[in-house]
């Protein structure tokens, strides 16, 4: 989408009003698809987190803020909410950049795969 000119061929400026209106629901609209892959990938790394955890403590959890909410609020429930926090920083990024949503998406879903995989690989 390119930025609108004004009549003086400027751009007009960010307006967080307007991409909010314009842009609140493009993430489960018009990137549904990359929105369910999302949803599969942070449910796996999720649960193989949970999993993880239930084997060796969240103290040996590499991502700082999952293993503070894991011991804060339980090796369910700190995963859970890490992700959900992802979910709302990954919708607030498909409001500020929408022309870049597609490819924060598939950076997400990459690191929650390989996330998950590298969780999985541990348990042997």
């Amino acid at each position: 989408m390119k930025a609108s000119k004004t009549n003086e061929g400027k751009p007009e400026p960010f307006s967080l009003k307007e991409n909010y209106l314009r842009h609140k629901f493009d993430l489960f609209t018009a990137y549904r698809t990359h929105f369910l892959i999302f949803v599969l990938s942070a449910v796996l790394d999720a649960a193989s987190t949970t999993h993880f955890m239930r084997r060796t403590g969240p103290g040996n959890e590499s991502n700082f803020y999952v293993r503070t909410l894991s011991e804060t609020y339980g090796i369910k429930a700190g995963p859970l909410l890490g992700k959900f926090y992802q979910l709302f920083a990954l919708w607030g990024f498909s409001i500020l950049a929408p022309r870049l949503t597609r490819f924060v998406c598939l950076i997400v879903i990459a690191i929650n795969f390989a996330a998950a995989i590298v969780n999985y690989a541990s348990f042997g």
